[in-house]
């Protein structure tokens, strides 16, 4: 039988239907369990920060948990945890900043790579005067981590995108990446997430001190 169009728009799909007329993406409710709080201390960097490493998080136990037909998650997935990375490092150069005495600047851009240049002298000067880290074996490890994120990802498109952009010649994104051991990423993600929270903490601590 030949559906029509208006039979078609009237089919009972197992689903929560089309939008319907009044319908809002954003407002208050009245069941204060389901209401996002952004107005209690939720607008701050290290909030976006945090937010997006802990969304990564949940797609990465979410895949680990079941990870029959979530393969596409890892795209969603790596997203997080690279703008979770991208925002640590510019929270880093802006409080190292401030705590050093320098002028203040936030740098423009999104190359992972560019960002680690501008953060790990400062982490070095910090360390110089007694504060955690002060193995470079550290600084080393983490500069290997961020260089291979930077490398399947160098403007932050990549994991967004199946196509770079015209301008790049609308190429596939992830040419050299083919397989992903998600309980590898996640643990290994946690180290990072460890290393770059606790600098900032520790940038933290020595602004309050002063």
């Amino acid at each position: 039988m030949k559906v029509t169009k208006p039979e078609l728009l009237s089919l009972d799909f197992d689903s929560p239907g089309w939008p319907k007329t009044g319908d809002q993406l954003f407002r208050d409710g009245v069941d204060w369990q389901s209401v996002a709080r952004l107005d209690m201390g939720g607008k701050e960097w290290a909030s976006y920060t945090t937010a997006y490493r802990l969304a990564a998080d949940l797609l990465a136990e979410r895949f680990l948990e079941d990870f029959s037909g979530m393969d596409v998650l890892t795209y969603p997935m790596v997203y997080l945890y690279r703008h979770y990375v991208e925002l640590s490092l510019k929270h880093m150069i802006v409080y190292g900043q401030r705590v050093l005495v320098q002028p203040v600047h936030l740098p423009e851009g999104h190359g992972l790579g560019d960002l680690w240049r501008l953060a790990r002298p400062i982490i070095e000067e910090i360390s110089a005067s007694g504060h955690w880290p002060k193995d470079s074996g550290e600084l080393s490890a983490v500069e290997s981590l961020i260089g291979e994120l930077n490398a399947h990802d160098p403007d932050g498109e990549r994991f967004r995108y199946s196509l770079t952009s015209k301008r790049k010649g609308r190429q596939p994104a992830l040419p050299n990446l083919g397989r992903v051991d998600i309980k590898n990423l996640f643990a290994v993600m946690q180290r990072l997430s460890c290393f770059l929270d606790g600098c900032i903490d520790g940038m933290s601590e020595i602004d309050l001190e002063e």
